[in-house]
């Protein structure tokens, strides 16, 4: 385990929060800081290195984002390639509830329709 020596706590926060919010590009679902593989290791080396020469956090996820694409940021921009991940859920949450709703109206309508049916019957007998 390499130790990373930092000038002071500001940019080991900033090491720690960039690992975090990064994903491994082979482990595919464990960030920059949980993953063992090998590139791993050597992307939290160069994120180091990039703190190390003042670049900012957002110059270094977008120089990770230009070389492992928008896939290794748990956070990915929203942008027409990817606006159905972003709302995709919402818009299914929002379906769900309308086709619930409606089912729950037709169960009235069609409860409302049967007690009229048989108060016709009634009457009719």
């Amino acid at each position: 385990v390499m130790l990373y020596p930092f000038d002071n706590e500001l940019e080991e926060l900033r090491f720690h929060s960039l690992l975090g919010e990064l994903r491994c590009p082979k482990c595919q679902n464990q960030s920059l800081a949980d993953s063992d593989s090998p590139i791993a290791h050597d992307l939290r080396e160069k994120v180091y290195a990039l703190i190390q020469d003042g670049k900012s956090d957002q110059e270094i996820r977008d120089y990770l984002i230009n070389r492992y694409g928008e896939f290794i940021s748990y956070r990915p921009a929203l942008k027409g390639t990817n606006w159905l991940l972003w709302l995709g859920p919402a818009v299914l949450l929002l379906f769900s509830l309308a086709m619930a709703f409606r089912m729950v109206l037709k169960a009235n309508a069609l409860q409302n329709s049967q007690a009229a049916s048989n108060e016709l019957e009634q009457r009719h007998d």
